[in-house]
């Protein structure tokens, strides 16, 4: 005889508050707040307003955790052809970054050691957020940390060491971060072709190129800044 499990409230209200609409709406309309014209404000609102009273109709509580954050941790390593002194000078000025970096649109200097940063988000928006370089080791490491009321809490460090066989310089990334909107966030980031992983892969190779030619090649996507 088949068993099958009694459907609870609780079930119910999982269902109707994890299905993809609901969910996709509710991250679409916080990261569509980033910044946005008039209409996507709107757009954002109206968003927004469905994931905010289907909870509420529900509970009759406010969604405050509606959805676990975890931070996520991102580590990509690459050889590049070039003594580590160079590299590690390249990477030591974050202006840089625009060039290699494909979502980073602007990075500029606001102090020793500090910069403020913008990044090409999700629907057209921007984040921004200001950053310190730390635990700077000449040739070997170098850290960086978010300051507090960042767009996304985010640190991270690259570590340079000599590649075997005399053939350039091992760079290590790792990078930790929390997307707007936790796990789910990371999800639809995903979905809509911006998986970290890959967004690291891909840097880190342009990166490469710009070193060791001096370009990017045609066969990559060229980033916002890149000449």
């Amino acid at each position: 005889m088949a068993y099958q499990r009694s459907r609870s409230s609780k079930d119910d209200l999982a269902a109707d508050l994890f299905t993809p609409g609901s969910l996709a709406v509710g991250v679409i309309a916080a990261l569509a707040l980033r910044r946005m014209g008039t209409l996507g404000l709107v757009g954002a609102a109206l968003g927004g307003a469905w994931a905010y009273q289907t909870w509420r109709n529900k509970t009759g509580k406010p969604p405050t955790h509606v959805i676990p954050r975890a931070p996520l941790t991102v580590r990509r390593s690459i050889t590049i052809g070039k003594p580590r002194p160079e590299v590690f000078a390249y990477w030591r000025d974050p202006t840089h970054f625009p060039r290699f970096m494909a979502h980073v649109e602007d990075v500029r200097e606001i102090g020793p050691d500090a910069h403020h940063w913008v990044v090409r988000g999700p629907l057209h928006t921007a984040m921004e957020w200001d950053a310190d370089l730390v635990d700077i080791r000449e040739n070997q490491h170098i850290g960086w940390r978010a300051r507090p009321g960042a767009d996304i809490v985010n640190e991270g460090s690259v570590t340079f060491a000599d590649a075997p066989g005399g053939r350039g310089t091992e760079v290590h990334l790792e990078v930790t971060y929390d997307a707007p909107g936790g796990k789910l966030g990371a999800m639809v980031a995903r979905l809509m072709g911006e998986e970290p992983d890959r967004q690291a892969h891909d840097d880190l190779r342009r990166l490469k190129q710009i070193l060791e030619t001096g370009h990017v090649t045609s066969s990559q996507p060229r980033p916002h800044g890149s000449r």
